[in-house]
């Protein structure tokens, strides 16, 4: 109606007072007025709302339609969606026994549509599976929960494949408690925490779908979960943070991770009418400068690669990396710098170097920029060496040269020393089934200064170092 600038050619059906009324008009005596009506083949949208009891995302045709469900259309009007049109679903017209059937008759527009589900725990199935339109769900959420697509409507075929899947849905939730000796388990007399918020979190796009609160037995419960892929947030009190996850049985643990940030969970997989009763936090008071998340150490050849993770820092400054080669005990050998504040996932690797065959600890102290520290727990990596490596130190030397031997081999060694002029001046045999690591001493004190050429033989390996000697 109003269509066009020539009032003798548009259409004056306005509705005002009624279906197919015009507007109100007035005529003053001997004048006329031209009322005209336009009339337009209208298009069919809808089809079905369906129980889908395999819970397949398919409607199949065993599955019963649900009856009763408000339907609306919304139609974009001057920018913005308004509804236009509302029914409800029922019995469909000339079956025996079709039920879930909507239906609306269309102008020319854009539109969507929108199905309210009642507080019935039932969700929604997953949208557009498979390749068959006719028997698929539609409702995708683009315009809000429970709804579909956008809609063209050019006049023409009528659009009677719009279907919408329910089954039951799944749950999640159980407890957050105080872990008051911060051994990861929930035991005996351990208080529950009460006012703990908990979100819910869509995997795929990290969308908020759902909340709840811990109550005074430090119970939560999630409900109307869909069968996708979620993450849980937990929300501490002030002053708390997380005790270690995954220690102990699933009943008895708690899953706060931080895999996908500082207070999350794992991913957990819904499925329909599922209940996932122990997905629990643990708490302990006194939040940390660090929340540790993991530390490895690992050999790649002539390097091992120190690596860590923390899922919280507060104030901190730097981290050093420590080292302990068996039988040796903790030396500073490098340090990298910290994020300084953060509540999301950092990681860190550093390289070290200088391995020898055996066994390496490593730890990291973490220093807070008031000077106060802590250590991440101790890892290990056993380097099994391929070659030998042969050092001396120190070199120059006084009187005592340390000859380090990080051989491949169990066989004997034989070290002997040359003088400048080629002169044997001292011959050393060192036992044998020395593998890996290990260093010997040598006593110089006696030898002129000057320089000297050291041979070290082991079966066919020869190697030669020279040392100077001073005084």
């Amino acid at each position: 109606s109003g269509n066009g600038n020539d009032p003798s050619t548009d259409s004056d059906i306005t509705g005002f007072f009624g279906p197919y009324s015009s507007g109100l008009f007035y005529l003053e005596e001997s004048s006329t007025e031209e009322v005209d009506g336009g009339f337009f083949e209208c298009t069919n949208i809808g089809d079905l709302v369906w129980y889908d009891t395999n819970e397949n995302d398919i409607a199949d045709p065993n599955e019963n339609g649900i009856d009763g469900l408000i339907v609306n259309l919304h139609a974009l009007i001057n920018g913005s969606y308004e509804i236009v049109q509302t029914t409800v679903t029922d019995h469909k017209p000339g079956t025996p026994s079709d039920d879930g059937y909507f239906n609306f008759c269309a102008p020319p527009g854009t539109y969507f549509i929108e199905v309210i589900m009642p507080p019935q725990g039932l969700v929604q199935a997953v949208a557009n599976i498979g390749n068959n339109e006719e028997i698929d769900s539609d409702l995708t959420n683009q315009h809000g929960p429970g709804t579909t697509n956008t809609i063209y409507v050019n006049g023409g075929s009528d659009i009677t494949n719009i279907g919408a899947g329910f089954y039951p849905m799944a749950t999640a939730g159980n407890r957050v408690w105080h872990d008051e000796n911060e051994n990861g388990i929930q035991e005996s007399g351990e208080a529950n925490v009460e006012n703990v918020l908990v979100e819910a979190f869509e995997l795929a796009t990290g969308n908020k779908v759902a909340q709840s609160t811990t109550n005074a037995s430090g119970i939560y419960s999630i409900e109307y979960l869909q069968k996708q892929d979620y993450y849980l947030r937990f929300s501490p009190p002030s002053g708390y943070g997380f005790t270690t996850p995954n220690t102990g049985g699933e009943l008895v643990d708690s899953d706060v991770d931080h895999t996908f940030g500082y207070r999350t969970t794992a991913a957990y997989s819904m499925e329909p009418g599922q209940n996932y009763i122990n997905i629990d936090a643990g708490l302990k008071f006194g939040v940390l400068p660090v929340e540790w998340l993991s530390v490895s150490a690992v050999n790649k050849g002539d390097v091992n690669v120190v690596s860590w993770s923390t899922a919280l820092e507060t104030n901190t400054e730097i981290f050093e990396i420590e080292r302990k080669i068996e039988g040796g005990s903790f030396e500073l050998i490098g340090e990298t710098s910290s994020a300084g504040n953060s509540t999301d996932i950092q990681s860190y690797d550093f390289e070290d170097k200088n391995i020898v065959s055996g066994l390496h600890y490593y730890r990291i102290k973490q220093i807070d920029v008031d000077g106060k520290y802590e250590y991440s727990k101790i890892v290990s990596v056993e380097v099994i060496s391929t070659r030998n490596v042969i050092s001396l130190s120190p070199n120059p030397s006084i009187g005592e040269t340390v000859l380090s031997l990080d051989m491949s081999s169990g066989d004997a060694i034989d070290i002997t020393i040359i003088d400048n002029s080629g002169r044997l001046v001292r011959s050393i045999n060192v036992e044998s089934n020395l593998t890996g690591y290990n260093s010997k001493s040598i006593t110089i004190t006696d030898l002129p200064a000057g320089a000297y050429v050291v041979h070290i033989t082991q079966g066919s390996f020869n190697e030669v170092k020279r040392l100077i000697v001073i005084k």
